[in-house]
């Protein structure tokens, strides 16, 4: 009897529980979102190596007539999505871990020595990471009161996740509380006290540097233009005066003149007005 050969099972990626998928969620979007303006952005950056290309994807996707056509797919804004979305739906935010995930394993070697931070699989790890990151880089840098997970988990809502710890480390990288309101009410009263240059016509805005070097530039070319049209009128006027005396031109001549020596017809400055070619009086 012959015996058939079942087909073999490709393996199939297996979702980690729902409390780690939670943990890795979060911690990816603490590290990655806005990661520009955190204060370890330098050290992964400069000590770790970090780049965009480590996680985000680009695919190359064919167009008629066209060619290829580049799509940069960043999988923390698509996480960043998920956790606002439904942080309930595991299912969502564990297809953004594959996407991020995968394309570390990509890049980052599994002899690295920072293997575990961009790949942790435990909680144990999650949390030596965190640690990692928020230790001797720096504090208060971050405004925490613009994004919207960070001021999740300082209100407690994804305690179930994260320690204690985990939140008042994540913290510590946020503006203290009360700096972020009083720098608004600054940047709301400032129009008030200081007003751009195009306020009167009801723009508004600060006057800024650059606002004040575009004034000061125009404020010269226009009196260069002002010195340029002086001169000009100048010569326009001694223009005319030449054309009503010297040339015979229409107008007449002043009342006040000497008499005329050998034809020559001259004012009491001096100027000849015309000569007569007889030489008797005109």
């Amino acid at each position: 009897m012959e015996t058939i050969e079942q087909p073999q099972q490709r393996s199939m990626y297996v979702a980690p529980d729902k409390e780690i998928t939670m943990k890795l969620a979060l911690y990816y979007d603490f590290m990655l979102y806005n990661r520009a303006l955190k204060p370890f952005n330098k050290f992964l950056v400069q000590q770790k190596k970090l780049t965009n290309k480590m996680y985000t994807s680009v695919v190359q996707a064919q167009k008629q007539y066209v060619g290829s056509l580049r799509m940069v797919i960043k999988p923390e804004q698509e996480l960043r999505d998920a956790l606002q979305a439904s942080p309930t739906n595991t299912d969502t935010i564990d297809s953004c871990i594959f996407k991020i995930t995968s394309g570390f394993e990509k890049n980052v070697k599994p002899d690295s020595p920072d293997f575990a931070l961009f790949l942790p699989t435990t909680s144990q790890q999650v949390d030596t990471n965190i640690t990692t990151l928020v230790s001797n880089i720096g504090s208060g840098l971050y405004d925490c009161s613009q994004d919207a997970i960070m001021g999740a988990i300082k209100a407690g809502k994804f305690d179930n996740y994260l320690s204690e710890e985990n939140r008042e480390q994540m913290m510590r990288i946020c503006r203290p509380a009360g700096e972020a309101e009083a720098a608004a009410a600054a940047g709301e009263a400032a129009p008030e006290e200081k007003k751009g240059f195009f306020s009167f016509l009801g723009f508004g805005g600060r006057k800024t540097k650059r606002s004040n070097k575009r004034l000061k530039k125009s404020n010269k070319r226009l009196k260069k233009s002002n010195k340029r049209l002086k001169k000009s009128n100048k010569r326009l006027k001694k223009s005319k005066l030449n054309k009503k005396y010297k040339g015979g031109m229409s107008g007449r001549a002043p009342e006040s003149y000497v008499g005329a020596i050998g034809g020559r017809f001259t004012n009491s400055n001096g100027q000849q007005l015309f000569r007569n070619p007889v030489g008797g009086i005109a």
